[in-house]
């Protein structure tokens, strides 16, 4: 019935509303004593997500290639928003389709094929020539 009755610590909430509004939303909650333990950030221009220091995509992958056992070597992802940046930088390459956010653009990502036009078949190509 009401935010205050959340168990805390949050992992995750995320706020769905127009870019102006969730700006305004980010900075309010960028300036709170709290802020320092969560990520603040889009990951579309109608969604905010506020997500707790480590409860990210990125290290979600790094604990599930360790539970299997397998090195971050052969780890590769894929993402075009701005909440798969620590996925596509933690993997050994990390792929975005070229209509992605320019943040995605500016992490290092390889770009590849736009969402429209087989993204995946091309990534697949790429690293079935690798192995």
């Amino acid at each position: 019935d009401s935010l205050l009755e959340v168990p805390v610590p949050l992992v995750k909430i995320m706020f769905e509303d127009g870019y102006d509004t969730l700006t305004a939303l980010r900075a309010f909650a960028l300036a709170q004593p709290w802020a320092a333990d969560y990520e603040i950030f889009f990951s579309d221009r109608t969604l905010l997500e506020v997500t707790r220091k480590g409860a990210s995509k990125g290290a979600m992958v790094a604990r599930l290639a360790e539970r299997l056992g397998i090195s971050m070597a052969h780890v590769y992802c894929a993402g075009d928003e701005n909440n798969d940046i620590s996925m596509l930088t933690v993997a050994a390459e990390g792929f975005a389709p070229a209509n992605c956010v320019e943040n995605v653009k500016d992490c290092g990502a390889t770009i590849v094929a736009d969402c429209d036009h087989d993204t995946l078949a091309e990534i697949v190509a790429i690293l079935d020539k690798r192995y």
